[in-house]
């Protein structure tokens, strides 16, 4: 066989994106079958995020078309995408640059995390403030997942993405 690589979604994808006030979503939102429209979420672009400092020496300014509300606490973030053989997935990468602390699942399925607290809920914080700014945009965080191309399916798939601000950090957010 050939071997191929090809990116599924990349920053300008499209992507549905939530700042939750509740809990009554969270049970239900990484899941592929969930209706993100008719549960409040809103459309956009993978890359989302706010600055309000944005004359410090690093700032996260132009690296997101998606703008957030100020002092965003959370936002849950859905990339939905097509798979015509999941099987045929040999290798699975995800390289992203956030701030300041995420946890990703696959399908419903917890793949990564980095930076979140032990019990995750829809106010949940950071642990700490995580990598500094100019780390997040000089050194994008790249993981395999290639031990949960299990999770994958023939048809709709969907990376969900729980990005967690730091409240004393909260003067910007990037996924």
């Amino acid at each position: 066989g050939r071997a191929q690589s090809f990116t599924i979604f990349d920053t300008s994808s499209p992507t549905k994106y939530l700042s939750p006030l509740d809990a009554s979503v969270d049970a239900t939102w990484t899941d592929p079958d969930f209706d993100a429209e008719a549960n409040g979420f809103s459309a956009g672009t993978a890359a989302l995020g706010f600055e309000s400092r944005p004359n410090d020496r690093t700032n996260f300014v132009g690296l997101f078309d998606t703008e957030l509300p100020d002092q965003t606490h959370a936002v849950y973030t859905r990339f939905e995408f097509e798979l015509n053989k999941a099987s045929v997935i040999t290798d699975l990468t995800l390289e992203l640059y956030c701030d300041n602390a995420y946890v990703a699942y696959l399908n419903g399925v917890k793949v990564a995390e980095d930076n979140a607290p032990a019990v995750l809920g829809w106010f949940s914080q950071a642990a700490d403030r995580g990598r500094r700014d100019r780390d997040v945009v000089e050194d994008p965080i790249e993981l395999s997942l290639s031990e949960h191309r299990g999770a994958l399916r023939d048809g709709k798939n969907v990376l969900a993405i729980h990005v967690l601000n730091h409240f004393q950090d909260n003067d910007d957010l990037l996924l």
